[in-house]
């Protein structure tokens, strides 16, 4: 057992990263490992839907990448040799299956992968045998014979230098002149080898794809001279039922015409049932049965289909349905199912004796001959120029998918209004609908023929359609249209870095499409696959040795992938390893080489040191101050730096920093790629600080905002609805009509911390849609209200934590009724699992009979003790003047927790349960206790 493989595994699997790159250090098979560590983390993002799972990926994808292009570098045909080596110890898998697997973009865009596709893709053929030449034996097949080859399909030099040099580590002895050539074809003289030659040729999958090409342009001219002039019907009745009226029109007005001057002619021609044109007797023309041009493309078509199914059998999977579904997930395949489908529907329509019949058969043919020549956009494929094109085609076939939906909205709400006002009641029928989008659709175009039909209207309708007119050609053809460019134009801009890559990656299918395809193209194909079924027959059931070594034979012939001795295999996983422990250093370089600068503690000396050893493009999270202790520090700092240089720069603090240094950071701050951003500003900050915050948390990547310092920028700020902050943390005083913007302009945000609210009215026009907020935490004075809270709380049902924090005494008596809160987090806040709170509470009077017990008794129920676990308890402070009460969650969340003073006396406390023995205050850093006048009783009892 490879304990290192297993470790890295489990440490992948369980999202322990920093251990799954350790590991992966360790182990043998490096670009191995990488690219099934890209493949399990790409499966966690789509299932988690989680980012960071994806960065992983990347990252390990890019060490793979590293330590292929250094082998690639050292060796380039020892490479090429690794990347279809198959690997025991990973199930014989090939880093080109892997890399599939894993859908790693980058790895199959490499030139060590390119390289090795062209080769597969040329077969035998020398590469450096001209385009014209190929194309030329194509035609004239015997010339092929005569074409350059080489002697093994993925090719290797003559002295393999790095290998050589790695089997010598392992103190190899053998000899070198025949180990080099892993695949050796003897020289074979004469028209033997001649016909070995041409052999080679048909086998390439680039000749079967010339072969296809070819064979589906004559394919598809067939099938368009069969729509255009041979389909005729087979029953009597006359041939132009199914052209429009118009057009059957004025081709009887024609031969009307040639009747009245050509007689003679016309005359000659009654019998020729091909001259349509020409002859007024060609309408009643019929067939006792389809022509032969027919019965050629059924047998083509049925020659496709077999190929299809072979297709389909050959598919790889577990299941033959999951090979069904494999087989339906690749959108040609679809297209080819449809074609074939409607093709076969068209040739029975025809056999029906119905007009209707004819007709149909008639248009779905048209229909199926439109797929077909789609179909030939797949062949375009390989075509460097043309294959990202189509990568580009069909992400904008998505756009204009949900383009469409807007606009047949526009279309029918301009063509249903205005045709009912020029052409008043209709007669309800199917055509009513086409005559609507003819009406509407046209005029995006241009077309405003049936202006005319109204442009002299002066009536009520007619004003009313003018009106709708102008509307309807504002909205779609200068808005609608422009933003479909738009839309186009960034989807243009988003791919075109990407495109070259993802047409890389979809080579690989396009070379195994045609490496596994038999070589004599459709309708010719049928003999290939008689040929294979004959070998199968007699290799199965008449078990000869001859038959099954050629069904075996041609089983493999399509199989790229190979085995290599045992020092082979060493020599080349001792050069991955050793280029993977160079990544893997170079990554420590890269990863752990960054740095955290904090200026707030250092002078002016140590930060004009920084300025010289410190890279600032290796920087991450910088925090700088322009308080009392570091006056100017900003200043100086963009003195010695400069700001755009900042590029990994993730984490961003501000100290008392002034309006004029803030606009010098606005200034780059876009092009961070920042996810936090924390700032302060001077008690009386003047200048524009509201607007150039606006703008920073616009920032597409930032995820965290801490403000602190004049609440006022706080109403300066424009929350932009694009924003995509998940927590904000407000260090100063804000009222109600701020927290109610911030939760209506982020609808992504998760967490909220306000430090300081204020005020108990709030501007209830403001409105939250929807909000993902799942943690609260509000520090409030006293004018605090539980209808504020409820107000507040009623808006976030995915709330799970909130915390309330009321330091000073709170007037209103609701917010300590435990009943209250039951309801009210039963029926509003289903989802909350943690509730913290301080709350405090004055009696100045003896009317006011509050105490200890009738606090805590609403907290004693069911729902606070069994359903939520939630422990509460109250704390009583009497004096000869007042009595405080403090009601709060267990344990105390604060982070430092004072006792009373000197003038008052802890006499009672009570829980919400019999247990004592819990803890009662949990991560508090600072406690404060006066014991020199408490006294002596009380403090025994607490």
């Amino acid at each position: 057992m490879d304990i290192d493989k297993e470790l890295f595994l489990w440490s992948v699997i369980a999202d322990r990263r920093d251990l799954a790159l350790l590991f992966w250090s360790r182990a043998k098979n490096k670009i191995s490992a990488a690219l099934i560590a890209t493949l399990l983390y790409k499966k966690h993002a789509r299932n988690e839907k989680d980012s960071s799972y994806k960065k992983s990926a990347d990252e390990f994808e890019n060490l793979a990448v590293q330590i292929l292009d250094k082998f690639y570098q050292a060796d380039s045909q020892t490479c090429t040799k690794a990347i279809i080596r198959r690997i025991p110890a990973w199930g014989n898998v090939t880093w080109l299956d892997l890399a599939i697997a894993a859908d790693a973009k980058q790895f199959i865009a490499r030139r060590a992968v390119q390289d090795l596709l062209n080769n597969i893709w040329f077969g035998y053929i020398d590469q450096r045998t001209s385009h014209k030449k190929i194309i030329f034996s194509t035609l004239m097949i015997w010339y092929s014979g005569f074409l350059l080859y080489n002697k093994e399909l993925v090719q290797s030099i003559d002295k393999a230098v790095f290998l050589d040099e790695q089997t010598k580590k392992l103190n190899s002895t053998e000899n070198q002149t025949s180990d080099n050539k892993w695949i050796v074809y003897k020289k074979r003289p004469g028209l033997y080898q001649y016909l070995i030659n041409i052999t080679r040729f048909m086998h390439t999958p680039y000749i079967k794809y010339l072969y296809n090409l070819y064979f589906h342009m004559i394919f598809l001219l067939l099938f368009s001279y069969l729509i255009l002039c041979d389909f005729l019907p087979l029953y009597g009745f006359p041939i132009d039922i199914c052209t429009s009226a118009k057009d059957s029109k004025d081709r009887k007005d024609n031969v009307a015409d040639k009747n009245d001057n050509q007689p003679s002619i016309n005359t000659s021609l009654i019998g020729n049932r091909y001259n349509a044109s020409t002859s007024g007797s060609y309408e009643s023309q019929r067939r006792k049965r389809p022509s032969g041009i027919e019965f050629v493309l059924v047998i083509w078509i049925f020659t496709l289909v077999c190929e299809e199914i072979r297709q389909l059998f050959a598919t790889e999977a577990q299941s033959k349905r999951n090979a069904i579904i494999a087989y339906f997930k690749v959108f040609w395949n679809k297209l080819d199912v449809l074609a074939v489908v409607l093709f076969f529907i068209g040739f029975t329509l025809r056999f029906i004796p119905t007009v209707e019949c004819f007709c149909a058969a008639r248009v779905v043919l048209s229909i199926d001959l439109t797929v077909w020549f789609m179909r030939t956009l797949d062949l375009f494929a390989a075509v460097k120029r043309l294959g990202p094109k189509l990568v580009m085609i069909g992400e904008m076939v998505n756009d204009l998918r949900f383009f469409m939906i807007m606009l047949i909205v526009f279309i029918l709400a301009f063509g249903v209004s205005s045709y009912s006002l020029i052409h008043g009641i209709q007669k309800l029928s199917w055509h009513l609908l086409r005559d609507i989008i003819n009406h509407a659709y046209w005029r995006i175009f241009g077309d405003l023929n049936t202006l005319e039909t109204f442009s002299t209207n002066y009536k009520a309708n007619g004003y009313a359609a003018f009106i709708l007119l102008v509307g309807y050609m504002a909205v779609v053809s200068i808005l609608l249209v422009n933003l479909l460019i738009a839309m186009f134009s960034n989807t243009f801009t988003n791919l075109q870095v990407d495109t070259d890559r993802i047409w890389k990656f979809q080579q690989y299918t396009l070379v195994c499409e045609y490496l596994s395809r038999p070589s004599l193209p459709p309708p010719l194909i049928i003999f290939s696959h008689v040929w294979r079924l004959t070998l199968c027959i007699a290799a199965k059931y008449f078990k000869l040795n001859f038959f099954q070594e050629q069904y075996r034979r041609h089983l493999n012939r399509t199989d790229y992938k190979i085995s290599l001795d045992e020092k082979k295999a060493i020599a080349i996983e001792l050069a991955e390893d050793t280029f993977g422990d160079d990544v893997y250093y170079d990554f420590l370089k890269i990863a752990y080489n960054r740095y955290e600068l904090d200026f707030r503690f250092m002078s002016k000396s140590d930060l004009y040191l920084m300025a010289h050893i410190i890279d600032p493009k290796n920087v991450i999270s910088l925090t700088l101050s322009d308080e009392r202790q570091t006056p100017d520090q900003i200043q100086l700092f963009l003195s010695h730096f400069r700001i755009d240089q900042f590029i990994r720069l993730r984490s961003l603090t501000l100290f008392n920093i002034e309006n004029e240094d803030l606009n010098e950071f606005q200034k780059h701050i876009m092009q961070y790629p920042l996810t936090t951003f924390s700032i302060s500003t001077p008690d009386f900050c003047e200048g524009n600080s509201g607007a150039l915050l606006s703008s920073i948390i616009s920032h597409k990547s930032l995820r965290k905002l801490e403000f602190k310092g004049d609440g006022w920028i706080l109403n300066d700020i424009q929350w932009p609805i694009s924003c995509r902050l998940e927590h904000v943390i407000i260090c100063c005083q804000c009222n109600w009509n701020t927290v109610y913007s911030i939760l209506g302009h982020l609808p992504q945000l998760r967490t909220l911390i306000l430090k300081d609210v204020c005020g108990n009215r709030f501007d209830e026009t403001i409105i939250i849609q929807s909000s993902q907020l799942t943690s609260l935490l509000l520090n409030n004075s006293s004018d605090i209200t539980m209808d504020n809270i409820e107000s507040l709380l009623s808006f976030l049902p995915k709330l799970t934590h909130f915390r309330l924090i009321g330091q000073t005494s709170i007037t209103d008596p609701l917010l300590f009724d435990g009943s209250r809160w039951e309801n009210f987090i039963e029926m509003k806040l289903p989802l909350l699992n943690k509730f913290e709170f301080w709350l405090t509470s004055d009696a100045f009077d003896e009317v006011d009979r509050t105490t200890v017990e009738s606090l805590i008794a609403p907290f004693r129920t069911s729902f606070w003790l069994d359903t939520k676990h939630w422990l509460v308890k109250c704390d009583g402070e009497y004096d000869e003047y007042d009595r405080r009460f403090y009601l709060y969650s267990i344990p105390i969340f604060q982070d430092n927790f004072h006792y009373s003073d000197q003038r008052s006396t802890i006499v009672d406390f009570k829980l919400n349960t019999g247990v004592n023995n819990i803890t009662i205050i949990h991560n508090a850093h600072e406690l404060s206790l006066d014991l020199s006048h408490m006294m002596t009783p009380s403090i025994g009892h607490k």
